[in-house]
């Protein structure tokens, strides 16, 4: 018994002036749609700590390296020395960006404690940050590609 009662989709629908469709007559999901559902999926995985980790995760953590690291290969950077440089241009930035409204970088909170934060962690940390908030690091080829994808 449906009472003239409707489904959350159908009335969707409705409200969108879409014209039912037969059953086995949908339309599949667009591209757009099927990327943004999977990456919603992966959202809510990363979200609530479950899912796999995708293969070459630490890609770009790869290049950095502890600051007791006994060797530093081709291509690899300290994480002190890699957040040194990083800061100094993320400072210089900002007061550029600051500078014509009478404001400095160097009173900004935010930035400070940021830096204070990841000079506590390890490479490993840094790694991961700069793969969730700056995934073109994947591509990196070295952590002097590394520094200039974070700082642009």
């Amino acid at each position: 018994m449906s009472f003239g009662m409707r489904s959350a989709p159908e009335r969707v629908r409705e409200e969108r002036g879409e014209r039912e469709v037969a059953r086995g007559q949908e339309q599949p999901p667009s591209e757009a749609e099927r990327l943004q559902t999977a990456v919603g999926n992966q959202g809510l995985k990363d979200a609530f700590g479950g899912g796999q980790k995708p293969a070459g995760d630490d890609h770009a953590s790869s290049y950095l390296v502890d600051d007791a690291a006994a060797e530093v290969s081709p291509g690899q950077m300290r994480r002190g020395e890699f957040l040194q440089l990083v800061e100094r241009v993320v400072y210089r930035t900002a007061e550029d960006g600051l500078a014509p409204a009478g404001r400095t970088a160097r009173d900004c909170p935010y930035l400070r404690v940021m830096f204070r934060y990841y000079a506590s962690q390890d490479a490993s940390a840094v790694g991961r940050a700069m793969k969730r908030y700056a995934p073109e690091t994947a591509f990196a080829g070295s952590a002097t590609e590394l520094t200039s994808m974070v700082t642009v």
